[in-house]
């Protein structure tokens, strides 16, 4: 049984009055009905008897209220049933390194069992977070599935990630259909872009797994200590990423910075060069950074693979075929040719109508008569 209800019990006061109330905690109404229960009679050890039975059934709800909406347990993630079975042991997540997820943006997290499979929740704020927790959770060996837009798997576990939430499987593996369906199910999804950053990191020579995105400072000292104490700009609404490369048996690592405007990138490139041992490239408001690298040489063709203007898709009518051009010229001529025979078509079969009236009705002057030419 729980302190607080075993205080609820003996009619002590069930929270301190110096400790800020949670969530959980009963409201200002509800301490009102309590004092009102007591009905004025002290709060000394043991209460009135005559209240106990109100008080443990009130005790009893409370508990129940905090087991459901307390710590322990975040009914809102997972569903109660999943794959035809229904739900058990469910437990809210604490990642260890809170700083860094906390920097990732997580908002709850949660795991249970389902029949043999174990599935662990993170709900992050967008889906740049979700995309950062997901790179960090996959192991080093993990090799791509299908169960889901972005799926990593092993022989005991699959990460995948959506929108915004990233979903961890353990156990027995589900199939393609039961995670889609899981992913429908969860509650308060916020579907957004993936980052324009990553549309300029190179592909070539990339080791699985080794991407990480950089969302702060302590993503940055985690997974690159060298620009640890390096003012890289996330005030300013920077983001990073992090590849590692294969190139001539050495593991060369390299990082990208996108920044809002070309100055800002320019004022940070500078910081950058003043690492020992790295080498620096700048191109508008994209910064390349390279450790690691065993020469010069082979760090400029690491940079080399960056590509350093967006790809852009406009929307432009397609090409005329010139035949169809030539076609339509025609039929526009033929259409003009046709008006114009219409036209004066039109206009002789006026003109003898009218001079077959003033000839019938007497209208018609003998100097207008026609002039014929007899050519017999």
């Amino acid at each position: 049984m729980s302190r607080s209800l075993m205080r609820l019990i003996v009619g002590r006061t069930p929270w301190s009055a110096r400790v800020p109330r949670t969530r959980c905690s009963p409201t200002r109404s509800d301490s009102a009905t309590w004092e009102q229960a007591d009905g004025g009679v002290g709060r000394g050890p043991g209460g009135p008897p005559h209240r106990l039975r109100l008080r443990l059934a009130l005790a009893l709800a409370l508990a129940f209220a905090g087991g459901a909406f307390g710590a322990t347990a975040e009914p809102g993630i997972l569903p109660a049933q999943w794959n035809h079975t229904p739900r058990t042991a469910l437990e809210s997540v604490n990642p260890a390194n809170a700083a860094l997820w906390s920097e990732f943006g997580l908002a709850k997290g949660a795991t249970a069992q389902y029949g043999k499979t174990t599935v662990t929740a993170y709900r992050m704020k967008d889906t740049t977070g979700a995309l950062a927790a997901w790179e960090f959770l996959r192991p080093a060996e993990a090799r791509n599935c299908q169960l889901a837009p972005f799926c990593s798997q092993t022989a005991e576990k699959a990460i995948t990630f959506d929108v915004n939430y990233v979903v961890e499987f353990t156990g027995r593996l589900p199939d393609k259909a039961a995670v889609a369906a899981l992913f429908a199910a969860l509650p308060e999804q916020h579907e957004s872009s993936l980052p324009a950053l990553l549309t300029f990191v190179p592909r070539r020579n990339l080791i699985p797994n080794s991407a990480r995105y950089i969302l702060g400072p302590v993503s940055l000292k985690t997974f690159l200590p060298e620009l640890g104490a390096v003012d890289a700009g996330f005030s300013d609404g920077v983001e990073g990423h992090l590849t590692a490369h294969q190139v001539d048996g050495a593991v060369v690592r390299l990082m990208l910075f996108y920044y809002p405007t070309p100055e800002q990138a320019r004022l940070h490139a500078i910081q950058f060069k003043l690492v020992p041992n790295m080498t620096v490239k700048r191109s508008g408001v994209l910064v390349a950074a390279v450790t690691g690298s065993p020469s010069e040489k082979v760090a400029e063709q690491v940079l080399s693979w960056v590509e350093y203007e967006a790809r852009i898709t406009w929307n432009d009518a397609p090409e005329v075929n010139p035949a169809k051009q030539v076609f339509s010229f025609l039929i526009s001529l033929l259409l003009l040719l046709l008006v114009l025979v219409g036209v004066c078509t039109a206009g002789g079969v006026f003109y003898g109508l009218m001079r077959l009236y003033r000839r019938r009705y007497g209208t018609l002057e003998a100097d207008e008569s026609m002039v014929t030419l007899h050519l017999t």
